[in-house]
């Protein structure tokens, strides 16, 4: 066996050499690369988050309630607040913000960041929307106030007129005090019960106020528009004839809040109720309570005006808000007992 000769292993010596300062060379070539890549990324980053414009002047930008994150985002961009819908959403992902924006309107610049801008929409709304439904009573809208806007129920309460505050959706001023709140409700109540509808009252035998005590009786006693025509004519034709309405929701009203189910309508009514002198016990005094019960929507007032003309005398409900109409009490006992029971 001949022994190994020097100049190979001198070979072996430069190869490893080169390799490492080759794998060296290719190294620094990626650290290069990456951070070259890095930095244009951050540049880029940092100028999609940066204003689109040095210019101060304010303008309204309204976000409407239930509005999609994608919808919002597309319209920022498109009135040139932001410069990519795409990075304003990944912004409030990574800022955990994405169910912080607020519906409402607010009065943006485009000299904002994508910091600042964000934090307007998070937190500086200038009104708020507020929806409240049709057959609520005062102290229930008290309650949505006061959560929505901070008003105090009792400035609202007093202030408040029973079967005014019209149900709508409202884009509201946050600091909006309880006189606006009401004056914005009532207007509204005023600009839907329009002429047209003003025209109508002389024909239907009641005044306006009554109009309005009656629609909200039949805000509280039917489900739909076809049960609250045949409901209203059902009511009209028995105050016609000086017999009692008998509805449970004007007894619900006058037994008022209770803490045990915690509710203003409450569900179970006792024999004990029924009896009670309060004069919007329609179970037990003929005629109209003395006032609304609750703040019906348009479509009670229109029943009340138009009402469906039926045999029926006799209604009722069950458990799924199905009515069962009778003509006489016979008929109407015989539904009680077979769908109420």
């Amino acid at each position: 066996m001949q022994p190994a000769r020097p100049y190979y292993f001198k070979n072996i010596w430069m190869n490893k050499i080169r390799y490492n300062l080759v794998r060296k060379k290719l190294l620094l070539s990626c650290v290069v690369l990456i951070a070259g890549l890095v930095l244009a990324v951050n540049a880029l980053w940092s100028y999609f988050l940066s204003p689109t414009s040095n210019k101060a002047e304010r303008s309204v930008f309204v976000i409407s309630q239930g509005e999609s994150l994608s919808s919002i985002a597309q319209r920022l961009e498109k009135n040139g607040f932001i410069r990519n819908s795409l990075v304003f959403k990944l912004y409030l992902r990574l800022h955990n913000q994405e169910k912080n924006i607020q519906s409402g309107d607010f009065k943006l610049i485009r000299s904002f960041s994508m910091e600042e801008l964000v934090g307007e929409l998070t937190h500086g709304v200038l009104d708020k929307w507020v929806r409240i439904v049709e057959g609520l009573r005062k102290e229930e809208i008290a309650i949505i106030l006061e959560k929505e806007l901070g008003i105090s129920q009792k400035d609202f309460l007093s202030l408040a007129q029973e079967g005014y505050m019209f149900p709508d959706t409202y884009l509201l001023p946050v600091d909006a005090s309880a006189l606006d709140i009401v004056d914005i409700l009532k207007d509204n109540f005023d600009a839907k019960f329009d002429s047209q509808l003003e025209n109508q009252i002389p024909q239907s035998g009641l005044t306006k106020d009554q109009i309005v005590t009656l629609a909200s009786i039949v805000e509280r006693e039917a489900r739909d528009n076809e049960q609250r025509e045949i409901i209203a004519g059902i009511l009209l034709k028995r105050l016609a004839e000086g017999m009692p309405l008998e509805t449970d929701a004007t007894v619900q009203y006058a037994l008022g809040y209770d803490a045990k189910n915690n509710t203003w309508w409450r569900k179970n009514i006792t024999r004990e109720d029924l009896e009670s002198d309060s004069p919007y016990n329609t179970r037990k005094f003929a005629g109209l309570p003395p006032g609304p019960i609750c703040n019906p929507g348009l479509s009670a007032i229109k029943a009340v005006l138009n009402p469906k003309s039926t045999p029926y005398w006799f209604y009722a409900h069950d458990d799924q808000g199905k009515a069962y109409y009778g003509v006489t009490l016979e008929e109407h006992n015989q539904n009680v007992a077979n769908y109420l029971r």
